[in-house]
C-alpha cells in the first residue's frame, strides 16, 4: 500500500466522525423540544445526562485503550455506536427512552473525536498530521449543520438520524485498511519546545483550557441571540457567521502545521487567545453584521489555537498516555461548557437580558486563561532552573 493511502483513509474517517458530530450535537436541544416534546426541565436533564455521560466515558474509554492498545477498534466502535444511538433516537418517542439512549449510547459515542486523535497520534504517519486533521473536522462543520438542516426540513428528525447512521457504512468498508497503532513511547510532537510535563504543569494547562473552552461555549451560545435580538436579523445570519468561521479555520489549521515547527504551543495558544479577546470586544462594541462577519478571522484564529495547538500540546505533555491526554483535553471542552454557559446566562439575567454582557464575560474568561498560561510559563522556567 502506498504511504499516502493510509493518510487518505484516516482523513476519510475524520470526515465521517466530524459529520456525525456536526449533525447531532447542535440539534440535540431542538430534537428534545420539537421531536420528543420535552419540557425545559426535561431538556436540561436530557442534555445534562448526555454531557455527564460523555465526560465520564471520554476519560474511562481512552484509559482502557492506553492499557490494552485497542485504539483502532475503539475508533471504529465509537462511530458504530453513534449510528446505533441515532437509529434508536429516530424511533423513540418518550423522555425516558431518550434519556437512557443519551446515557448509555450517545454519551459513550461522544468519545469518538478524542479516540480518533489518540489513534492518529499512535500511527507512524498520522502523528505528524494531527493539526492538519483538525482542518477536516472544520470542513465537516461547514457542511454538517447545513446538511442536517436540509434533512430535518425534508424528512424531519428521522431523516437526519438515519443519515447519521448511514455515515458509518464507509467506516465498515475502510476499517480493515486503516494503519495499525504503534507504541506511543516513540511518538513526537510537531511543536517546537513541546515536552513531557509534570503533574502541576498539566494541571495548570487544564485550568487554562477549561477557561478557554468556556469562552468558546459562551460565544457559541450568545451569538445567535445577539443576531436575532440585538441585530434583529433572522437566525440564518448566525449560521452564516459560524460557517464563515469554520471555512476560515481550514487554511488556518494548515498554516498552523507550519507555524508549529517554529513556535511553542504556549505561544500559539496565547496569540490565539489575544485574538479571542479582540473578537469578544468587537462583538460587544459593534452592532453591525458586516463588521462581525469580517471579525470571524479573529474568531477562527482563536478556535484554531485552542482546538489545534491545544490538543497537540496535551498529547505531547503526556506522551506515554496519549489516550488519557486526548480524553483530558476533550473534557476541558465539556467542563468549560458547564462552567461558562450557566454563569453567562446568570450574568445576562442580572444585567437586564442583554446577551452582549455574555461576550464581555467571555473576553474576561480569556484574559484569565492568558494569565494562567503566563503563570505556567514562569513556573516551568523556574523548575528548569
Amino acid at each position: 500500500m502506498k504511504p499516502s493511502i493510509p493518510l487518505v483513509l484516516t482523513a476519510a474517517i475524520a470526515l465521517v466522525i466530524g459529520l456525525q458530530s456536526a449533525a447531532i450535537t447542535p440539534n440535540l436541544a431542538l430534537f428534545a423540544r420539537a421531536r420528543i416534546g420535552m419540557t425545559e426541565g426535561q431538556t436540561a436533564a436530557f442534555l445534562g445526562a448526555f454531557y455527564i455521560s460523555a465526560l465520564a466515558c471520554s476519560l474511562a474509554i481512552p484509559h482502557f485503550t492506553d492499557v490494552f492498545g485497542w485504539r483502532k477498534a475503539a475508533v471504529v466502535g465509537s462511530i458504530i455506536l453513534t449510528s446505533v444511538a441515532a437509529l434508536l433516537l429516530g424511533f423513540v418517542h418518550g423522555f425516558g427512552g431518550a434519556l437512557l439512549i443519551a446515557i448509555g449510547l450517545l454519551g459513550p459515542s461522544a468519545s469518538s473525536i478524542g479516540l480518533y486523535f489518540s489513534y492518529l497520534r499512535s500511527t507512524e504517519r498520522g502523528r505528524d498530521h494531527v493539526v492538519a486533521m483538525r482542518a477536516i473536522f472544520s470542513l465537516a462543520w461547514v457542511a454538517g449543520p447545513a446538511g442536517a438542516s436540509f434533512l430535518i426540513s425534508w424528512r424531519g428528525f428521522p431523516g437526519l438520524l438515519v443519515g447519521v447512521a448511514l455515515c458509518s457504512l464507509p467506516v465498515l468498508l475502510l476499517a480493515p485498511f486503516l494503519p495499525t497503532a504503534i507504541s506511543t513511547s516513540t511518538s513526537s510532537s510537531s511543536f517546537s519546545e513541546a515536552k513531557p510535563q509534570d503533574t502541576l504543569s498539566v494541571g495548570i494547562m487544564v485550568v487554562a483550557f477549561v477557561l478557554l473552552q468556556a469562552t468558546n461555549a459562551v460565544i457559541v451560545m450568545a451569538t445567535p441571540l445577539i443576531v436575532t435580538e440585538t441585530l434583529e436579523l433572522p437566525v440564518t445570519y448566525a449560521g452564516i457567521l459560524f460557517s464563515a468561521a469554520s471555512a476560515i479555520e481550514i487554511p488556518l489549521f494548515l498554516l498552523l502545521g507550519r507555524v508549529s515547527q517554529k513556535r511553542s504551543p504556549r505561544a500559539v495558544v496565547i496569540v490565539g487567545s489575544v485574538c479571542g479577546v479582540i473578537y469578544s470586544t468587537l462583538l460587544y462594541v459593534f452592532s453591525s453584521f458586516p463588521i462581525l462577519l469580517s471579525a470571524q478571522l479573529l474568531n477562527a484564529a482563536f478556535i484554531v489555537a485552542v482546538m489545534g495547538a491545544g490538543m497537540a500540546w496535551f498529547q505531547a505533555s503526556i506522551p506515554m498516555r496519549v489516550g488519557l491526554a486526548t480524553g483530558l483535553y476533550m473534557n476541558t471542552s465539556r467542563a468549560g461548557a458547564l462552567l461558562g454557559t450557566p454563569s453567562a446566562i446568570m450574568l445576562v439575567r442580572v444585567f437586564g437580558g442583554d446577551y452582549k454582557v455574555a461576550v464581555l464575560y467571555a473576553g474576561f474568561l480569556t484574559l484569565m486563561a492568558i494569565a494562567v498560561l503566563s503563570f505556567g510559563a514562569l513556573y516551568l522556567a523556574r523548575s528548569r532552573n
